[in-house]
């Protein structure tokens, strides 16, 4: 998969009543639309990932894995939040969930010992 920059769109190169300029912005919301959608998706993984090892990891190195995949799956879901279904927000979001509260277990068990 080939990331490729945002997409623009030229505001000003069509008269704003034309055929040309409708088109053209059509063209310009579906491609953002799946740009934003594909960096969620890629964002999400990497936090996901990170704060699995994050959680294996030992505690001084997994607080840093976790907060970085904190920070990634907040990125991704800014980016595309509007152009998301409701059950993968909220699929995502009980996952990720789930993997924080597991890591802070674990490391307060590791601080009892």
């Amino acid at each position: 998969m080939v990331i490729k920059k945002p997409p623009s769109f030229d505001w000003q190169a069509y008269p704003v009543d034309s055929i040309e300029y409708k088109d053209a912005r059509d063209r310009h919301e579906s491609e953002s639309k799946r740009y934003r959608t594909n960096y969620f998706y890629i964002a999400s993984s990497v936090g996901i990932a990170s704060i699995i090892v994050g959680v294996i990891a030992p505690a001084t190195l997994g607080m840093g894995f976790v907060l970085g995949g904190v920070f990634s799956l907040v990125l991704g879901y800014v980016a595309a939040w509007d152009v998301l279904s409701d059950i993968i927000k909220f699929i995502t979001l009980l996952i990720a969930l789930m993997l924080l509260i597991l890591g802070s277990f674990k490391m307060l068990k590791s601080e009892k010992n």
